[in-house]
């Protein structure tokens, strides 16, 4: 070997050794500490950096934290008697200083647990009363490490850590008689003694006064935690007087070790290797299969599909490893794994699951290794019963199924090719694999509480599935799955536990039966099962729709095209409403014929047919048809509830899109009652939607315009007697426009309002006022004439006009309505104040009006002209008014 390649090579050191040979000076150019810094991420590198040197100390796997180099010195601090006589030189480190320092702290925390072990490390780290490992940054910087290796008080930093006390190192020191308050500014001081808390934290808290003596064996005479060590300024061979050569010390070689870094274990790493030493206590576990097949097999599928999703906002790119896949696929498993335990934890569930409930607590939801055992997902093996550790070998089987599912995913996508209605399989698994892969970049949003429910479900029914027919019963199992969550509201993770929990019950019974086949599972439900958070409705509508297909077969196409429907998918139970079939008893069913089946059938294809065209005819959401169309038939809207004098309604969102106050969500009643027998809340709107249906002639729905003009001479002719907010709502759809969040406030008296939003406090449009102000802008157009509505309870109509020449408003109109009976015009000053006195010449020619006593007494008389609310006429009236000012003389307008 050559000199150069010695030197490169270096030699391997510890933290101990070196301080046995030498002190080891951080200079004042270094950097303040930075591994102690409070950032959320440097904290997740701090405490991965943390848990691998616990990993590798507690399963005596050794750890080699690459090269530290720098130079030797000799120190300016010792007496020319000390340098003279002992050599002692100090490491001044140029790449290092944080893992030194990091080092430093381990090996002082856990000397402290035992007073031979604090002893040890004093009279080690002591030189000619000075401390072996120091900081010259700032004499704060070189005052603590000092203090910290000769005057702490071990015994209050472990009361305080057996105590649990929040932030227990901290606490402690800054309390102690030789900590100077000013301290605390020191940058590397305060990341000091967060670090030192974070190895408190994170330290093994089975017997830690045991296993604390261990650790600090295993350091100081087992060389567990290792690095190579580079001198820059002498040679690193076997001659260690010898100096580098000026070739050696700038050869590239050398840069490239300089510029190399120690890369800390992934999270994925430390799980593996932590999990998998568990599972060998396990008889019933493979854990040796495990290894090889996360190592190498499935660690190869991975690799090969790591780049298959993008950028959000780019087309391709490149991977360097699947860690973070691997993990998201392991942290999905635990979610639902411990969400099915009775004993779980809210606040654990919201961490596991990500949730905003999560967020908003400020919950810490880095999930490793030790985050899982500190949640109690998981229990060190020290410290767990029986009980605890059947729990960690069942989430090992249940990894081991679901890895195994992607993988015959990856080799076999044929195998999961599913109707093009139903959830992809690919993509739901992408979703799990790729969750934030690549941050705020990542193609797939947040994993939804949907998502994850699909996913378990695709992955147990793989691992228990045992048939020939898996793609036929995979699909009607899906199907089921997806008519389900649709139906429910999952609003926080007890609604997810819950929804779990049914999802595994019956792949249970598929298990225990050998059988995978959802209809036949449902067909011989005896008694309606509570599913919550599935309504009691859908549940039994599942099971009518699994009893009719096992009776007669023509049902199964039917059923799935209705279920399928795009805008509402499960939604189909209005069908079995409309046909009749929902409204059967139990039992009644087993009596039919094949002629009631044909017969009903027949309906049920009708109304789906129906449905399929009116919604082709209705498309243009602009007219609000589908809206009016029922509204022609009555009041279809949901009540919410009452307040303020009048009733809140929900008009439903016709884009379908939304689970809530949403077409979508009245579709889903499906006329069969509860299991308390309630009756669900949108059956008016359905019951409209089929008294609209019924208006129109079968014949008509053969093509888009006939049925157009059926549903516009159906909207014209509505059902009698009909109150004027219906009428006007149907005449008027730009009325429709005004409620933004889809709701409708109806009066006592009869009055409506339009609302911009649900609650009381926002701006409201009066259904006639705003109605009238549509047609006066309609006559008036745009021009020197300037419209305004001012909403309230009323709503006021203001008209505003100006001279010819001149862009100042001179007088303004307000049409008010009074009542259902009467509307009242004004003149008002252009601020839209009324004159301060009963108007008079005086005023009129305040305004620029010449005096005329005729129109003082008819257009303004004592505030305002009352007339009869025609609103038809209004109009015309406001216009021969205008008129009439228009002729008055001093005045000219423009019109």
């Amino acid at each position: 070997m050559s000199t150069q390649n010695k030197s490169m090579q270096g030699e391997n050191s510890t933290f101990w050794k070196l301080t046995e040979k030498y002190g080891i000076v951080i200079p004042v150019i270094q950097r303040d500490y930075a591994q102690g810094r409070r950032a959320d991420n440097v904290r997740q590198v701090r405490e991965r950096f943390v848990e691998s040197l616990y990993y590798s100390l507690q399963y005596s796997k050794p750890a080699i934290l690459d090269f530290i180099y720098g130079t030797l010195e000799t120190p300016a601090s010792l007496t020319v008697n000390y340098k003279e006589t002992t050599g002692y030189l100090e490491f001044v480190p140029l790449d290092g200083q944080q893992r030194l320092t990091t080092l430093f702290l381990l090996y002082w925390f856990l000397s402290l647990w035992n007073e031979n072990d604090f002893s040890d490390f004093k009279s080690h780290m002591i030189y000619a009363d000075s401390c072996r490992f120091t900081y010259r940054t700032r004499s704060s910087s070189n005052d603590f490490c000092w203090r910290l290796v000769t005057s702490s008080d071990a015994g209050s930093i472990i009361k305080n850590i057996s105590n649990r006390v929040e932030n227990p190192v901290y606490t402690a020191v800054v309390n102690e008689g030789w900590f100077h308050d000013s301290w605390i500014n020191d940058p590397t001081v305060q990341g000091m003694l967060v670090m030192l808390d974070t190895l408190a934290c994170l330290l093994p808290k089975a017997d830690r006064k045991e296993t604390a003596h261990d650790f600090y064996k295993k350091l100081t005479r087992h060389d567990m935690v290792s690095f190579n060590l580079l001198y820059l300024n002498r040679s690193n061979s076997d001659n260690k007087d010898a100096t580098l050569t000026t070739e050696d010390r700038f050869s590239d070689d050398l840069y490239i070790k300089m510029n190399s870094r120690g890369k800390p274990l992934s999270d994925f790493e430390i799980f593996k290797c932590r999990f998998e030493s568990y599972l060998r206590d396990y008889k019933d576990f493979d854990v040796n299969d495990f290894e090889r097949k996360i190592d190498c097999e499935w660690a190869d599928m991975f690799w090969k599909i790591r780049n298959d999703v993008p950028h959000k906002n780019a087309q391709f790119i490149v991977r360097s490893n699947t860690d973070q896949m691997m993990m998201n696929l392991i942290n999905a498993v635990l979610a639902t794994t411990y969400s099915l335990d009775e004993n779980a934890s809210e606040d654990t569930m919201d961490i596991l699951f990500r949730t905003a409930a999560a967020r908003n607590k400020k919950l810490d939801m880095h999930l490793t290794f030790y985050r899982y055992t500190e949640l109690g997902v998981l229990k060190e093996k020290s410290n767990a019963d029986a009980t605890c550790l059947d729990r960690n070998s069942k989430y090992g089987q249940d990894i081991k199924d679901t890895f195994t599912f992607v993988s015959d995913f990856i080799l076999s996508p044929g195998r999961y090719r599913l109707n093009q209605s139903l959830p992809d399989v690919k993509t739901c698994i992408y979703k799990i694999l790729f969750d934030n892969v690549d941050g705020d970049r990542s193609f797939y949003g947040p994993v939804s509480y949907a998502d994850r429910l699909y996913f378990f479900a695709l992955s147990r029914f793989n691992t228990i599935y045992a048939g020939d027919s898996f793609v036929k019963d995979l699909e009607t199992w899906v199907h089921f799955v997806r008519n389900l969550i649709e139906s429910a509201e999952i609003n926080q993770v007890r609604d997810m536990q819950k929804f779990l929990k049914v999802l595994d019950g019956i792949l249970a019974v598929f298990a225990k039966n050998g059988s995978c086949n959802i209809i036949s599972y449902l067909n011989s439900v005896q008694e309606y099962p509570d599913w919550s958070p599935v309504p009691g409705t859908q549940v039994r509508e599942e099971v009518l729709k699994a009893k009719l297909i096992s009776r007669d077969n023509r049902w199964l196409g039917e059923i799935q095209k209705a279920d399928h429907f795009i805008l509402w998918p499960g939604r189909s139970g209005y069908l079995l409403y409309f046909a009749g079939l929902a409204q059967m008893k139990d039992g009644e069913l087993d009596t039919m014929s094949t002629q009631d089946h044909t017969s009903k059938l027949a309906l049920y294809k009708e109304y789906l047919d129906k449905m399929e065209k009116l919604l082709l005819a209705v498309k243009d959401s602009s007219q609000h048809l589908l809206e009016r169309f029922l509204l022609s038939r009555g009041n279809y809207m949901r009540r919410e509830r009452k307040g303020y004098g009048c009733t809140i309604y929900s008009m439903m969102n016709s884009s379908f899109e939304g689970r809530s106050y949403s077409w979508r969500q009245m579709l889903q009643y499906n006329g069969i009652p509860g299991n308390r027998g309630e009756l669900p809340e949108y059956h008016v709107g359905v019951d409209m939607l089929k008294l609209a249906l019924d208006a129109i002639s079968v014949q008509n729905f053969n093509d888009v315009s006939t049925l157009q003009q059926a549903i516009a001479k159906t909207i014209d002719t509505p059902s009698q007697p009909i109150e004027l907010w219906r009428k006007q709502m149907l005449e008027e759809p730009r009325l429709w426009n005004m409620s933004c969040e889809h709701f409708f406030w109806l009066g006592d008296s009869g009055n409506a309002w339009m609302p911009r939003k649900r609650n009381f406090n926002s701006s409201h449009y009066n259904v006639t006022s705003y109605r009238l102000f549509l047609k006066v802008q309609d006559k008036f157009g745009s021009g020197s004439v300037k419209l305004r509505y001012w909403s309230d309870d009323w709503g006021y109509i203001y008209l505003n006009f100006r001279q010819a020449g001149s862009e100042k408003y001179c007088y303004t109109f307000k049409i008010q309505w009074l009542d259902i009976q009467n509307w009242k015009i004004s003149i008002v000053t252009e601020n839209f104040q009324f004159a301060p006195r009963p108007v008079d010449g005086t005023d009129l020619r305040f305004l620029g009006f010449a005096f005329d006593s005729d129109f003082v007494s008819e257009v303004i008389g004592s505030g305002g002209k009352i007339i009869p609310a025609e609103e038809d006429l209004l109009p015309d009236q406001v216009m021969e008014y205008q008129k009439k000012i228009c002729d008055l003389p001093g005045l000219e307008l423009n019109w």
